[in-house]
């Protein structure tokens, strides 16, 4: 069996303008699918499905979920955005929690951007003002201590 058909034995293929549920493995509790691809490397469902039904992704490329359905891996209600697409469109879906403990500072997305501009040599005092956290929090961003995020909180 190719890894097509093995992937379409996994989600439950309605209508093209119904979400295709994934009904295999999820990736730890982020509640998105995963898919073990050819080369044994597992990745998520809904990636796979734009890459096999669609095209190629672009390094640094989100595929975003029209339908906020993290398991939906129908190829037409998903599309191609940035790391600040994807946030934003997590808060207008109000897919981001308000109240957060006060350990988690900042979404996944920023972390990202925040590790980017250390890597383009940005003062760690400078990108501390610029996300209204304190020059430790960035350090231990830079140093990759264990920081729990907006993004992995569960208020």
């Amino acid at each position: 069996m190719g890894v097509i058909e093995r992937f379409k034995e996994k989600f439950v293929q309605r209508g093209d303008n119904e979400c295709w549920e994934w009904k295999a493995g999820k990736v730890g509790n982020t509640g998105y699918g995963k898919f073990k691809a050819e080369n044994g490397k597992t990745v998520r469902a809904h990636r796979f499905a734009w890459e096999v039904f669609v095209e190629p992704i672009p390094d640094d490329v989100c595929v975003l979920h029209e339908c906020n359905n993290k398991l939906c891996v129908n190829p037409n209600h998903l599309y191609l955005g940035s790391h600040s697409d994807n946030a934003g469109d997590r808060m207008k879906a109000g897919a981001v929690v308000k109240s957060q403990p006060l350990l988690c500072k900042l979404y996944d997305e920023e972390v990202w951007l925040v590790r980017r501009l250390l890597a383009y040599g940005v003062t760690q005092t400078l990108i501390a003002k610029m996300f209204k956290v304190s020059r430790v929090t960035v350090r231990r961003i830079r140093d990759n201590i264990n920081f729990s995020t907006r993004g992995s909180c569960n208020a």
